[in-house]
């Protein structure tokens, strides 16, 4: 095959335009920061949390409508073993959507937090998010992995030219246009490649559809013509890894910060919803083009024609692994009193390493799917479980984050990778030999996503238990913090319980005299005079100084943990 010259002046074209949009997104960043005086990590991360309605439905539709997407899919329905039955990402991508923006987007929005590792950082401390941050970032190097894939087999094909040398080139690509403009190049440049994925594939399907060398696909729908047919079939023993595959890309996304870093830059919580539930229909809209190029593609006869499936391309995933690293781990852990000049610098070397990391993944495996369950598979056991209880469980706490975090990750190494080489120790039932390797039928991804959500859980209502009854030795602050908490929840209950007693006492005349004012004559069916009422309010704002005092020293700070959150490593 020779050098499309056609499809390497659209290539150019297209890498110029989306330099040219990073370019362009990095005055526009400057010049908000010098208009508003905004902070710069947070224009270069959130936009300065002012991204529009338009400009965030296409970047949140963007997040998961990518290279690895777009190829992943024709992927899944031209694969033999797998077909159309098992490209479930369209279906789980909109039902991530809906379910982020009904549960998690308002909450975390109206919180103001920049990475979706705050929420960690705030209630238990440095350690654990630095932990769960590792994690987020092997997750998001993987995401890495699979886009570059589907950048690499696109530019090889038009090209002419050798794959590795293809993907370092897209590499670098991504790598320049996401350093120069932070979110506002990724934002913007959203819209640009959404507008010519969606043309683009439609109109490359209709040639697509009229290849002579193919048969027609309603045909090879369910009959075995040159392969197996690309509807493809769930057989019984199946059943439940299909199951666990479908909520790992349905729960799992809610896991990556690409998701929460569209839904925390939007300029209101209301936006942040909207965006979600708008973005979801118009993941359907744009998958078809890609069903129709596997269908079409296990419907031809290869050995008569000499061209590659046509492929649409985008990349942007080192933002949001560089936004955890600076933020959660480098500004709050390594360097706490770094400047902002700094964590830009900061910012730019981790996009750098990040794409350097996934760019290094692509030579082990070419698979997209691998990769892309891969990177879901982490987030889904590792981090998604943690999520859900520092958010919507208020016992959780550090004790059992940890706990939680250890027994889903010993599961899942135990229960074996195949993909990766991890082999099969602890066999759940329906594990079958195939071709020399154990492979697992049950669902054990979600069997170590719910084990570590049980954990956590339990752990944490025992720790709270023993830590209240003196039972747990007092080390490392956290005597100092349980009696904090219970302080300011007695203050609190005492502050009530004085506002009550106020109101029923007729001492409006005696406040009067104890700030100097006219004293107010009170009615002759009142036995009290305002000297005895100033006395009444003077007695009783002193005895809940004196119990605040004893209680907690001091009125209850809202950085504080709530009752019950008795681990924070900060303190330590």
């Amino acid at each position: 095959m020779s050098l499309n010259v056609p499809g390497l002046v659209v290539m150019v074209l297209f890498y110029l335009m989306v330099l040219g949009t990073g370019i362009w997104a990095s005055m526009k960043s400057k010049r908000l920061q010098k208009d508003s005086q905004a902070d710069r990590t947070e224009v270069t991360l959130l936009g300065n949390r002012g991204i529009s309605l338009v400009v965030g439905v296409f970047t949140m539709t963007a997040t998961f409508v990518g290279g690895g997407f777009i190829v992943g899919l024709t992927e899944a329905v031209y694969t033999p073993t797998m077909g159309l039955t098992w490209a479930v990402m369209p279906v789980t991508a909109a039902l991530s959507f809906i379910v982020g923006g009904l549960f998690f987007a308002k909450k975390m929005r109206d919180r103001k937090y920049v990475t979706m590792m705050d929420p960690f950082q705030i209630k238990y401390g440095k350690l654990i998010s630095g932990v769960l941050s590792m994690a987020m970032l092997i997750a998001e190097i993987t995401w890495v992995t699979a886009t570059l894939i589907g950048l690499g087999a696109t530019m090889s094909v038009i090209l002419d030219l050798p794959y590795a040398l293809c993907i370092w080139i897209s590499a670098a690509v991504a790598i320049i246009y996401t350093l120069l403009g932070g979110l506002y190049s990724v934002a913007y440049t959203d819209i640009i490649q959404l507008t010519l994925i969606f043309f683009s594939l439609w109109l490359s399907v209709s040639f697509i559809l009229m290849n002579p060398h193919s048969v027609d696909i309603t045909k090879t729908a369910f009959n075995f013509t040159y392969q197996a047919p690309w509807i493809g079939t769930v057989e019984k023993e199946r059943a439940w890894r299909w199951i666990d595959n479908f909520l790992v890309l349905s729960l799992g996304n809610l896991a990556f910060q690409d998701f929460h870093q569209r839904t925390l830059s939007a300029s209101s919580s209301a936006t942040a919803r909207i965006t979600c539930f708008i973005a979801a229909p118009l993941i359907f809209i744009l998958a078809i083009p890609s069903v129709l190029v596997g269908a079409v593609a296990a419907s031809t006869d290869w050995n008569m024609t000499s061209y590659g499936s046509p492929v649409t391309i985008r990349a942007r995933r080192g933002r949001p692994a560089a936004s955890i690293f600076t933020s959660n781990i480098y500004k709050n852990i390594l360097r706490t009193k770094a400047s902002e000049r700094e964590l830009q610098w900061v910012i730019r070397v981790t996009v750098v390493l990040v794409g350097l990391a996934g760019t290094s993944l692509t030579f082990l495996h070419n698979s997209i799917m691998v990769f892309w369950i891969l990177g879901s598979d982490v987030g889904y056991t590792m981090v998604f479980p943690q999520l859900v209880c520092v958010l919507f469980c208020n016992i959780s706490n550090g004790y059992g984050s940890i706990m939680g975090l250890l027994i889903g990750v010993l599961l899942r190494v135990l229960s074996g990778e195949p993909s990766i080489g991890l082999p099969v120790v602890l066999h759940f039932p329906g594990c079958t030999l195939e071709d020399g390797v154990y492979v697992q039928c049950s669902p054990v991804m979600t069997i170590c996503m719910l084990s570590s959500i049980f954990a956590t859980l339990l752990f944490s209502y025992l720790a709270s238990l023993l830590f209240n009854r003196r039972l747990i030795p007092e080390r490392n602050g956290l005597q100092e913090e349980e009696v904090r908490c219970a302080g300011q929840q007695q203050w609190r209950q005492q502050q009530q319980q004085n506002q009550v007693f106020l109101d029923r006492q007729p001492a409006m005349a005696g406040l009067d005299f104890a700030r100097g004012g006219s004293p107010k004559k009170m009615k002759s069916g009142n036995g009290l005079r305002y000297p005895w009422n100033a006395l009444l309010t003077i007695a009783t704002a002193a005895r809940s100084l004196t119990l605040a005092r004893f209680s907690s020293h001091t009125e209850p700070q809202p950085q504080h943990n709530r009752p019950g959150e008795i681990f924070n490593s900060s303190s330590a």
